[in-house]
């Protein structure tokens, strides 16, 4: 079978060079490639010369040769899946089966498998139900006279304190504490008055008034009575207006145009 594949082989050659000849006039793909390009170019455009590639050798005959060493190598040690159908052949039982190079890897190897955690917030969870803020300031109003006691117990070690340094991280610890404080203050007392207020919308609807709800601007303006009145129980309405007035005037002086210099430059 080898020498009638090699004999058949050449026969093939011969006939591609016989074709070849026969097309470009008579001349080899050696004189061909000897021949100048002004030349080659000027058969190709009168017909003379085939566009056609020089036909490579086959390799038919060493293809048939892998395929029967591999058929005597692998004999009857072919792969089946599960359904029964014939996978890819591997040369030895003994070989890892061969995989597509084409196909991605993941960096990732997942050798056990683990149930993967959910992570929920109880926040934004509805699982967890809604926030009842009455009831929430009820269960951990200890907090809050936790924090006040911890106030005080800064304001005695800041008195005691002699280092400087030491003092700068009391004064923050006890500032940051104090604002919290009075920020929690302010929203309650901002939070009483709109529902204060809502109360007050609702009796009017049972009187037979018409239904609404509260726009942003009358938040706002309940916000801005809330803080004057905190300025006119510590005094400090004319030092926040005055303050005011100079932050409002640097405004209008950057908005004011600047006069132009003359042409001359004087």
């Amino acid at each position: 079978w080898g020498n009638y594949d090699e004999d058949e082989e050449e026969d093939e050659e011969d006939d591609d060079e016989e074709e070849e000849e026969s097309d470009n006039g008579g001349l080899t793909s050696a004189e061909i490639k000897a021949l100048p390009l002004r030349e080659r170019m000027e058969m190709l455009r009168t017909g003379r010369l085939s566009a056609k590639k020089p036909s490579r050798p086959s390799a038919a005959p060493a293809r048939k040769q892998a395929w029967a060493e591999d058929e005597d190598e692998a004999g009857d040690d072919d792969e089946e899946d599960d359904n029964g159908g014939a996978k890819k052949k591997r040369k030895s039982k003994n070989r890892p089966l061969e995989q597509s190079s084409r196909k991605k890897v993941s960096r990732h190897r997942e050798v056990l498998q683990v149930k993967k955690r959910q992570i929920r917030d109880p926040r934004f969870d509805n699982a967890s139900g809604s926030l009842n803020y009455d009831l929430f300031r009820k269960s951990y109003g200890f907090l809050e006279e936790y924090q006040g006691s911890e106030i005080d117990q800064l304001k005695k070690q800041l008195k005691k304190e002699k280092k400087a340094s030491k003092k700068a991280e009391i004064t923050a610890a006890l500032q940051k504490l104090q604002q919290d404080r009075s920020e929690r203050e302010r929203d309650d007392r901002i939070r009483g008055k709109v529902q204060s207020r809502k109360r007050e919308i609702r009796e009017r609807v049972r009187n037979g008034g018409k239904a609404f709800h509260l726009k942003k601007s009358e938040l706002r303006k309940i916000e801005l009575e809330d803080k004057y009145e905190q300025l006119k129980k510590s005094g400090k309405v004319q030092k926040f207006l005055a303050k005011k007035r100079k932050h409002n005037a640097s405004k209008d002086h950057k908005a004011m145009p600047f006069r132009r210099p003359p042409a001359g430059g004087h």
